[in-house]
């Protein structure tokens, strides 16, 4: 017994020492009691991926959406803050990153129902694999292939013209385009469109964008969700969740003056107005189901969504028609149920037995939740209320913006909750001209001068705007290419807008919900790749232009701009060499090939390299013509066997230079360069 004690303390002792020697060592860093995944998928657009697990950690590179891996292991975060690491291998290393980053991919059981689903539909190959993950989590989901019919590429090159895409002026600069007119390269900044915080998007980002093949993943699949109204999948829990922490969590004034019409089917309506309620008190939202048990009681017992609950006006159980619905009317309730809703039909007591419907209008006056207006004005258009929340969110943000807080300068009083004809011109902000519009007079009950307006104008506005006319997924309201208006009537510029409200509206679904049917219309382009457009990641500045260019004593032709690569000089037969001179406009940006260039051929090319931040290379020439020399001339690729190449022979991957049509020129490692030749002796 006391050796086995002895053994103890010198194990613990030991352990105890390799801490004080090796002080980086951390009990946080073992592995992970729960269950390793076998395949994971990347979540954020781009994350982290380090040397250790933490952020401690050198930073080794970053990873983009939809990204694959398989952990190999499963560690705590070495300062014990709770977060876990997946250890993988990247690059031919081990590396880790953060397991919330990253989504678990279930494990797929062959479906031949699905996957004959899936063929009949005709989805290529390319998607299937992230529907099959879907549906091995989501059985219920069903998915529409829309066929757009559409070059993949014609479409995304309408999709940049002038400003329909556009990016956060924050974002890395390969989100952002480098074209002339989109991106200024004598100052190395981006002119701002709509207002001072958008710059136009890059090519690459759109195209990953554009392409569904990078979403099809909870809760970004959501952007290709159906948006009309489901009684049995949109609750108002379901937006007081989605609600929270934002400025729609918060009480809204209603005034109760209708300007909705009731619908045109009913045969006789009904209408019941809500009081306040008490702590022991709910509400009967508009549009519940009431079935009076016997109307002629004072005390009636009534049937809502399957909760009895009572009901009394005062003196009968009469529901009095919307003609003579006085302002202190109302139909009170005591249940254990705090916020019963449903849609159905009101049984009028004064006509019993038959059925009266009715699409009920504003809530009455009084108070009431942002959550409360939204679900009720989104439940008469038949638009998804998840769908409106994640809009207005996207819009004004987490905590709003000058176009819902009532308090602009120029329009006091006026809200618009969807931006919508927000854009600059006429010397307003895109917030002043939204603003404008909403102060207007007009379609969808403007102008919307109180919040409750505003939001049923929004909802009404979305309704016939977009949900019904083919724009009926947030995907198809951001890139419209279905219908006899494509690339046109897009709701928003922002290239991100979709996915990011499509992760708004997913994440507003809470497991049971998501277990539920749920219908998606996924687009298809034809002559798309095979594989998908990933989501760039590079950063720094992408200015790659020379300021000047010269040659010492020498006068370039033609004269220097900043955007032609060739020019041309003529030198004495004498001359062995000349200076070369160049300056960036971006003082990150590095230069190569200048300096003494050697001229000891009757022609030669010196090669200058601007190498921006980001990496990009551009490449100017300077062919260099001796006087009497045979080679006087311009020779072309068919005067010449080889051009020579003086230096290193290692061709850079992303150099473009301008012999595209001399398959055998050899191009120099950038770091590597000091002076380039190219020398064609006479007769070759």
């Amino acid at each position: 017994m006391l050796k086995k004690c002895v053994k103890r303390a010198f194990v613990f002792l030991l352990c105890v020492s390799y801490l004080v020697i090796n002080p980086h060592f951390s009990f946080f860093s073992v592995k992970n009691v729960y269950a390793l995944p076998s395949s994971v998928m990347v979540k954020g657009t781009s994350v982290n991926v380090r040397s250790g697990p933490g952020t401690s950690y050198s930073l080794l590179g970053t990873v983009p959406l939809g990204y694959k891996l398989t952990p190999t292991e499963s560690l705590n975060d070495a300062t014990g803050n709770g977060k876990t690491w997946y250890r993988f291998r990247y690059n031919n290393q081990n590396a880790y990153i953060r397991s919330d980053f990253t989504k678990e991919m279930s494990t797929y059981v062959y479906d031949a129902a699905f996957e004959n689903d899936l063929n009949i539909k005709g989805f290529p190959e390319s998607y299937k694999e992230a529907l099959r993950d879907l549906h091995a989590n989501y059985p219920l989901w069903t998915f529409y292939l829309q066929n757009v019919g559409l070059d993949f590429d014609y479409v995304l090159e309408n999709e940049l013209v002038g400003t329909r895409t556009l990016v956060n002026s924050t974002s890395i600069s390969s989100y952002k385009s480098n074209e002339d007119g989109k991106y200024d390269y004598t100052t190395s900044t981006w002119p701002t469109f709509d207002g001072n915080a958008w710059v136009a998007a890059s090519k690459e980002v759109t195209a990953a964008y554009l392409d569904p093949r990078n979403f099809l993943y909870a809760p970004y699949v959501f952007q290709f969700e159906l948006q009309t109204f489901n009684a049995n999948v949109h609750t108002l829990a379901g937006i007081m969740e989605m609600v929270k922490g934002t400025f729609l969590d918060a009480y809204v004034t209603t005034d109760g003056i209708s300007t909705y019409q009731p619908d045109s089917n009913a045969i006789m309506p009904g209408f019941v107005t809500p009081m306040v309620p008490s702590t022991d008190a709910g509400i009967i939202y508009p549009g519940s189901e009431l079935t009076p048990y016997d109307p002629s009681q004072v005390v009636v017992p009534i049937i809502m969504n399957n909760v009895e609950i009572n009901a009394f006006t005062g003196t009968s159980a009469v529901i009095p028609n919307i003609e003579t619905l006085g302002p202190a009317s109302g139909v009170g309730i005591s249940s254990s149920k705090s916020y019963p809703e449903g849609v159905g039909t009101v049984y009028n007591s004064d006509y019993y037995g038959t059925e009266s419907s009715y699409n009920f209008t504003y809530l009455p006056q009084g108070n009431h939740t942002y959550a409360e207006v939204i679900y009720d004005a989104c439940r008469q258009v038949n638009v998804n209320p998840y769908v409106i929340v994640s809009m207005i969110l996207q819009e004004q943000g987490k905590d709003g913006s000058d176009s819902v807080s009532g308090t602009n300068a120029k329009f006091p009083g006026i809200y618009n909750f969807g931006n919508i004809n927000a854009y600059a011109a006429d010397g307003l902000t895109p917030i002043e001209n939204g603003l404008k519009y909403a102060s207007t007079a007009g379609s969808y009950n403007r102008p919307w001068n109180t919040k409750e307006k505003g939001i049923y104008g929004l909802c009404d506005f979305y309704a016939n705007s977009y949900v019904k006319l083919g724009q009926d997924t947030f995907y198809l309201k951001k890139w419209n290419v279905q219908g006899n208006n494509i690339f046109k009537h897009q709701y928003m510029t922002n290239v991100l807008g979709a996915a990011q409200e499509g992760q708004l509206l997913g994440s507003a679904y809470d497991e049971t919900l998501l277990q539920m049917p749920h219908e998606f219309k996924i687009p298809y382009y034809t002559n798309m790749s095979e594989t998908r457009y990933e989501v760039p990641t590079g950063d720094g500045s992408p200015n790659n232009k020379l300021k000047s260019l010269s040659v010492a004593n020498y006068i370039l032709t033609p004269t220097f701009d900043p955007n032609v690569s060739d020019y041309s000089i003529i030198v004495d037969a004498n001359v062995n060499s000349v200076l070369v001179s160049a300056e960036p406009y971006d003082s990150k940006a590095a230069i190569g090939g200048v300096g003494n260039i050697m001229t000891v051929t009757s022609y030669t090319t010196a090669i200058i390299y601007c190498v921006a931040e980001n990496g990009s290379i551009r490449q100017y020439n300077i062919h260099i013509y001796k006087k009497g020399a045979e080679s006087m001339q311009v020779l072309t690729p068919d005067t010449m066997i080889t051009p020579i190449i003086i230096g290193v022979p290692e061709t850079p991957t992303n150099i473009q230079n301008s012999y595209n049509n001399w398959s055998d020129i050899v191009i120099p490692n950038i770091s590597d360069l000091t002076t380039v030749q190219i020398g064609v002796g006479p007769g070759q």
